[in-house]
C-alpha cells in the first residue's frame, strides 16, 4: 500500500510553498501545484489574523519541502541617480521571502519564476529560474523538473 501511495505521489510528495506578489499568476500556479502535487501553501489563503505576518511565513515556509517565487511585474523601481530608467520589479516582499528561503533552507529548494523582463538581484544568479510570457504553466516540465528533484531529495534524507 506504502508503495502504491508513493508512486501516486500521495505519499511521498513534497510540500510547496508559494511565494507571490499581486498578480493572478499565483492563483493559476496553485491549481496547477494541487493537481500535479496536492499539496500547496499561499500565505495569502492561510487566514490568522492575531498572528504577525512575518511570524506567520516562518512557521508555513518551515513547514515545507520547497518554494517556488513567482517574480511578476507588479512594482515599478529606479537608481535615485536616473529616476527617468525604470525597471519592472517583484514586491519588495517577495524578495524578503525569497532571501529568507535562500537563507534557512538552501537555495537548491528554491525555484524562480520570472513573468517577462522582470529585474533579479544579481546576488541570485545561482539561484534556478525560468521566464514565462503569461501564465506559470508555459513552465510546466520546468515545475515538474523542480518538484521531481525535491521529491528525490526528502527521499535521500
Amino acid at each position: 500500500m506504502k508503495t502504491a501511495l508513493k508512486i501516486a505521489w500521495i505519499e511521498g510528495a513534497p510540500k510547496l510553498f508559494i511565494i507571490h506578489g499581486r498578480s493572478a499568476d499565483r492563483d493559476i500556479l496553485k491549481q496547477y501545484l494541487l493537481k500535479h502535487v496536492g499539496r500547496v501553501i499561499v500565505l495569502a489563503d492561510e487566514f490568522d489574523p492575531t498572528e504577525p505576518i512575518p511570524l506567520k511565513f516562518e512557521r508555513y515556509a518551515s513547514s515545507v519541502d520547497g518554494a517556488i517565487a513567482l517574480l511578476t511585474p507588479d512594482d515599478v523601481g529606479a537608481l535615485a541617480a536616473d529616476p527617468t530608467f525604470t525597471n519592472l520589479r517583484a514586491r519588495e516582499n517577495v524578495w524578503v521571502e525569497v532571501g529568507w528561503f535562500w537563507g534557512h533552507r538552501d537555495r537548491g529548494k528554491l525555484l524562480l519564476l520570472t513573468k517577462g523582463e522582470v529585474t533579479i538581484p544579481s546576488d541570485l544568479g545561482n539561484v534556478e529560474h525560468y521566464r514565462y510570457t503569461s501564465s506559470p504553466e508555459e513552465l510546466a516540465n520546468e515545475i515538474q523538473l523542480f518538484i521531481t528533484k525535491l521529491r528525490s531529495a526528502s527521499e535521500a534524507e
